[in-house]
């Protein structure tokens, strides 16, 4: 029986659906973490809070976890423009050289950018002070009579 491989017109699209649900992702954590930087209020649900391990200990925690959250919708933005402009004209041939060529270079800045981003998100995170809310605390164990 003989292996047939996929035609690149369906990975293409896969690859465009895949790229809009992390577009899409990318945007509500920008979205997300502006909420938290402006506000400095939790962005998560009610019902979603109680299940979360640790908390931001204050306002401005909860801002810098805010603004963590924004670097990385940034980084997976600028991840997901790039992967992007890359699938949408993989099958182009007509660009000429100077164009292809600063279509890669426009990519490789896009990506160190993108590596800045979450190096930065790191970064900031490491600063957050939590509370742990739903954790066992340190307790001795009672003594049985």
């Amino acid at each position: 029986m003989p292996i047939t491989l996929i035609d690149t017109g369906t990975l293409q699209l896969a690859a465009v659906w895949v790229s809009v649900l992390a577009g899409l992702l990318g945007v509500a954590g920008v979205s997300a973490g502006l909420f938290s930087v402006v506000t400095g209020r939790d962005h998560w649900p009610t019902l979603l809070r109680r299940l979360r391990r640790r908390m931001p200990a204050s306002v401005e925690d909860q801002r810098r976890n805010g603004m963590a959250l924004v670097l990385n919708g940034a980084a997976a933005l600028i991840i997901v423009m790039g992967i992007s402009i890359d699938n949408f004209s993989v099958h182009d041939h007509t660009i000429g050289e100077p164009l292809n060529t600063l279509r890669f270079v426009m990519t490789l800045i896009g990506m160190a950018g993108a590596i800045a981003c979450v190096i930065g998100a790191y970064s900031v995170s490491l600063t957050i002070k939590y509370n742990y809310g739903n954790s066992l605390t340190a307790e001795a164990p009672r003594a049985e009579r």
